[in-house]
């Protein structure tokens, strides 16, 4: 019984969708959804439009008591082909966002957010308002750089990708020990598409810039490079601007690992201006993941694709993205990702391509723009230019 409502919903969804298609497709391509808005048109049975003010009302009463439906879990995606998803999921949200059913009014308790301090085997926690309880510890040097990962999906996935988001970025960071690594975890309040498309990662990126703020006035050196995964990029963004608009100054460097797409706001979305530099890695691209570029810099791996070498799933393709930053992190393998730039994948691909071969992930240059290609391993190390 508790699948009827869904069953209705999925019918009512591709009502609209054969109603709603011209019109669709008719919008402009700054609108930062894709909004599905029903035209009336003259067809026998007219009354039957009448009808539709009613299922407005039907639709949001299914969905939100059927959020574990509404949108996939990560389960779900790992077994489905990714155009599939991709199509539905875009088309889906488009539904409910014109009905009024899917709003960005999911934000966690303030209370709950927290962001960490990794050095050597400590942890050291603190209210993301709040950054003192690290910056006073032991773990902490004012002297060096600081990079903060915000992640955007449940990190613990290690049961499906044999790895974790923040533990690979932990331990690859700590062979430097150039730099002070704090993780703010988003991805815990990310455990689902529904919860991916209603976070309010506007209200939640803000609270993060305001906390850079406070944070670069206690530090010796404010050089702070943000790293985002997912719907953490679209934070990291909102952070970098709010961070400007504070101080008048930028974020020194902020890095894109697959910017997710489905149901976000684009015009919150990372982009150019958010900081000094920022350099954008895609490898679900269209599917989990923006696929145009964004950045000063937007690298691809293998190309524009859903899928690259080594994955079966979009779960895969969009976590790998950071397995190929951790890579380039570790002492050694900055040049493991060496790409070309190049006007589109087909002169990749037919080798009309010239210039200097420029590194993806921790030693991208500051200095470099534009759209760059490469290929990868289909399996660890990635980079093939690794020794």
């Amino acid at each position: 019984m508790r699948f009827i409502p869904v069953i209705l919903f999925l019918l009512l969804a591709v009502l609209s969708l054969s109603l709603c298609e011209p019109r669709a497709k008719a919008r402009s391509r700054a609108d930062p959804l894709p909004v599905a808005r029903p035209v009336p048109f003259n067809f026998p049975g007219k009354g039957l439009w009448n009808l539709i003010p009613s299922f407005s009302d039907l639709v949001r009463k299914v969905v939100p008591g059927a959020g574990e439906i509404f949108f996939l879990s990560k389960n779900v995606l790992a077994g489905t082909p990714s155009k599939v998803v991709s199509y539905y999921v875009n088309k889906v949200c488009g539904i409910a966002s014109y009905w009024n059913v899917l709003k960005p009014n999911y934000a966690p308790q303030e209370a709950d957010l927290h962001w960490e301090l990794y050095s050597d085997n400590s942890v050291v926690s603190a209210p993301l308002k709040d950054p003192s309880p690290f910056i006073e510890s032991k773990g902490f040097n004012p002297d060096l750089n600081i990079t903060i990962l915000v992640t955007g999906w449940e990190s613990l996935v290690s049961d499906k990708l044999g790895e974790d988001v923040i533990d690979s970025m932990r331990k690859a960071y700590r062979q430097r020990e150039t730099e002070n690594l704090i993780v703010f975890d988003a991805g815990r309040f990310v455990n689902s598409l529904y919860r991916w498309a209603t976070l309010n990662a506007l209200w939640v990126g803000e609270v993060l810039g305001n906390a850079l703020v406070h944070l670069s006035k206690k530090v010796n050196n404010p050089r702070i490079h943000l790293i985002g995964h997912s719907v953490g990029a679209t934070i990291v963004g909102v952070a970098g601007r709010r961070y400007h608009g504070s101080t008048g100054e930028y974020i020194s460097r902020i890095t894109g690992l697959d910017p997710a797409m489905p149901c976000l706001d684009a015009s919150i979305g990372l982009r150019k201006g958010d900081a000094t530099f920022v350099d954008v890695i895609h490898t679900n691209s269209g599917v989990l993941g923006k696929r145009e570029p964004i950045g000063d810099a937007d690298f691809y791996p293998n190309g524009p694709v859903a899928l690259p070498p080594g994955c079966l799933n979009v779960v895969c393709a969009h976590f790998r993205a950071v397995s190929y930053y951790v890579e380039s992190v570790q002492p050694g393998s900055e040049d493991n990702f060496l790409a070309i730039r190049c006007g589109s994948i087909d002169e990749y691909n037919t080798k009309k391509c010239s210039g200097k071969r420029i590194p993806m992930g921790y030693s991208t240059p500051s200095y470099v723009r534009g759209t760059y290609y490469l290929e990868t391993n289909a399996k660890s190390p990635y980079g093939q230019n690794s020794v």
